[in-house]
């Protein structure tokens, strides 16, 4: 009997053994799929980070290029500005020399008679020619 129980005793021996190498096994198993998902969770962080930052990069370009549309803008109205500004310093000068023909032609009015004179004649040359060449005015 002693035979016998040294063989239970190995044989149970070796059932403990085989035991807890499944118990390791299980548990490097266990270890490795949170490794796995450990990994993933950083995957998913680092692709939320990336598009976090394409998102601002993006973001940044687009206010920079608004920034820069803003200052030609800024400066076109400027330009306008100052080209309005020269215009209304042009109004007195056009107004007074819109004075001056007017008087002209209140003191001269023969003046604007041979004027208007000569633009018939003118006028009369050009229907000629016009005709000549088939045209009609």
């Amino acid at each position: 009997m002693s035979k016998e129980k040294r063989i239970v005793s190995k044989e149970t021996e070796l059932a403990n053994r085989e035991s807890n190498i499944v118990n390791r096994e299980h548990k490097i198993t266990e270890k490795e799929a949170k490794v796995e998902q450990a990994r993933e969770e950083w995957r998913k962080r680092l692709s939320e980070t990336n598009a976090l930052y394409e998102s601002w990069n993006r973001r940044t370009k687009e206010l920079e290029e608004n920034e820069k549309a803003l200052e030609l803008k800024e400066k076109t109205f400027k330009q306008r500005v100052v080209a309005a500004s020269a215009a209304i310093k042009k109004i007195p000068w056009i107004e007074k020399n819109l004075w001056i023909i007017k008087k002209v032609l209140e003191t001269h009015p023969e003046w604007l008679k041979e004027r208007e004179q000569e633009a018939r004649v003118e006028f009369e040359k050009l229907r000629r020619n016009a005709k000549l060449r088939g045209l009609e005015i």
